[in-house]
């Protein structure tokens, strides 16, 4: 079962909802745990939130399987790896590759958008103690090119997608 507690989620074992429902556990052991609560769902001063962190590592994922699709287009465009134009590669045929890359890209596009609202609206944890001032601008400098980068690269790719006439099929 999952309980939410402010902008927290706990999950309480199958075990004691049990136990509650035949009466064997007072009501009260859920409210007192309610204090140490688990998993926040958003950032707070001291953490990352669930969300942000499920969020960053779907966005790993998804560049991950566009890179792989990429190589794997251009492989099959010039004939590398023994494969043509003609190969089926998981199943999927060069413009299936090519229309799984192009839908992937706008998921990517959305899902940055999502965490940047989520970054926006839930802040971010304290910077860690031992990170020096120039350190500091180093990275948040990187972070604006990384998120720069992951909303150029689906726009643009949408862009020159519709302005070549291919489209995009979902």
């Amino acid at each position: 079962a999952v309980r939410f507690c402010g902008n927290q989620i706990v999950f309480v074992g199958d075990k004691e909802v049990m136990e509650r429902r035949r009466g064997l556990r007072a009501p009260q052991a859920l409210e007192e745990r309610e204090e140490g609560c688990a998993m926040q769902v958003f950032n707070s001063a001291e953490r990352y939130g669930w969300l942000t962190k499920f969020l960053h590592w779907l966005i790993v994922l998804l560049f991950a399987f566009q890179y792989f699709a990429g190589h794997l287009m251009m492989a099959m465009l010039h004939g590398d790896w023994g494969l043509t134009t003609k190969s089926v590669v998981l199943n999927l045929t060069m413009n299936n590759w090519f229309n799984w890359h192009k839908s992937i890209g706008l998921v990517i596009l959305v899902v940055v958008v999502i965490r940047l609202l989520s970054r926006t609206f839930s802040g971010l944890p304290a910077w860690a103690a031992t990170l020096s001032d120039g350190e500091k601008k180093v990275i948040h400098r990187y972070e604006q090119l990384l998120y720069l980068g992951m909303l150029i690269m689906p726009i643009s790719g949408f862009v020159y997608t519709m302005a070549a006439g291919y489209g995009v099929h979902l």
